[in-house]
């Protein structure tokens, strides 16, 4: 039997976006943009944003994620602070600003050897 583990930061932030896209398809389409266009795309777009999360975590992690940055599909990504490879994502954040990198405060630690 295969355990899964759901990261809470990205049910909640899915749980988000599809609230926030029920309330802008709810409004009166007349008068407001609808969720593509507030970011700019047409109203009839589809749209999949790509989102790395945990950046720093581990070396492999980010690694892969500067990859995908750098080739193009990855679009967002949320860097761990006290994480142990923060220092070398932090230092490719400042040396390339295109990317868009958010900041993910941890508070809490749900491994137990690792903290």
């Amino acid at each position: 039997m295969i355990k899964r583990q759901y990261n809470i930061t990205a049910i909640v932030a899915w749980a988000v976006a599809i609230i926030a896209a029920s309330v802008v398809c709810a409004e009166d389409s007349a008068t407001k943009p609808s969720l593509a266009e507030w970011l700019g795309y047409s109203s009839d777009a589809s749209l999949l944003i790509v989102h790395a999360d945990d950046v720093g975590f581990s070396r492999s992690a980010h690694s892969a994620a500067i990859q995908v940055f750098e080739s193009g599909p990855l679009q967002t990504g949320a860097i761990m602070v006290p994480a142990p490879w923060f220092p070398e994502i932090a230092a490719f954040v400042q040396e390339h600003p295109q990317h868009d990198f958010g900041v993910y405060i941890t508070l809490i630690s749900k491994w137990k050897t690792f903290k």
